[in-house]
């Protein structure tokens, strides 16, 4: 059977939001574009060179293509095999940030207004989310994210004690 298709399998994935950094971060994209195409056309037809100028909108596009996933993407919590992991998913790719034993979670709770070392929720700004407090070679750490009950209670499953 597959991992997916079992039982101890969630995921929970959340688009992140458009207010605060991330607003101001996609401004500035934005700005960069026009600037980016204002600069390019004023360069050759100041030369009195304008047929290059007929690519900008592809020129336009590679620069979306490569740079707009840095503002737009979607964050992840996923446990499968004992396993929890915190992803960013770009459409469809996706890179892992952390990820850790579920044993070794010593406590998770609601959150409440409390602040943690990595915040991976899709809104940080917003309140709520999901305390965990986990044990490392350093010591404890802890993390703050954007669960579902399907995730909470696969966590639930492999770590009673965490509860």
């Amino acid at each position: 059977m597959s991992e997916e298709n079992s039982f101890l399998f969630a995921e929970c994935a959340h688009p992140v939001t458009t207010r605060g950094k991330m607003r101001g971060r996609r401004v500035l994209l934005v700005f960069a574009y026009v600037l980016f195409a204002l600069v390019y056309a004023s360069v050759f037809i100041a030369i009195r060179f304008p047929h290059p100028v007929a690519i900008l909108p592809l020129f336009i596009w590679m620069l979306v293509f490569f740079t707009w996933r840095t503002v737009s993407y979607e964050c992840c919590v996923r446990t499968e095999g004992g396993k929890i992991s915190f992803l960013r998913l770009y459409g469809k790719k996706e890179r892992l940030l952390f990820s850790f034993p579920i044993a070794s979670i010593v406590s998770i709770r609601a959150a409440s207004g409390e602040s943690a070392a990595h915040d991976l929720r899709a809104d940080p700004t917003a309140g709520g989310g999901v305390l965990a407090v986990i044990r490392t070679d350093k010591g404890e750490e802890r993390f703050l994210f954007d669960a579902s009950d399907a995730v909470l209670r696969v966590i639930r499953y492999y770590n009673k004690a965490a509860f």
